[in-house]
């Protein structure tokens, strides 16, 4: 792993995680920045293929957690059941 790679790893680490799926402003929380980062391409890759045939267009980025710690692990927990 290169040395940027895993600086911005540590970075990462310190925050809490989400896909924001910008549009329609839907807040997905996330494991970690990675996770976030892969929830986001997966919705991409599918929406981004779709546009030819609709008029929707939402794009997906990571994003940090806007709300509290507490509040992420609980909807963190709902998504798992």
């Amino acid at each position: 792993m290169s040395n940027s790679i895993e600086r911005v790893g540590k970075i990462a680490d310190r925050f809490k995680w989400c896909m924001h799926v910008v549009g329609p402003d839907d807040v997905i929380p996330a494991e970690s920045y990675a996770a976030a980062l892969k929830m986001a391409d997966e919705h991409n890759a599918h929406y981004i293929a779709s546009m030819e045939r609709t008029d929707v267009c939402t794009v997906a980025v990571p994003a940090i957690w806007p709300w509290s710690e507490e509040d992420h692990a609980e909807q963190l927990s709902k998504q798992s059941n």
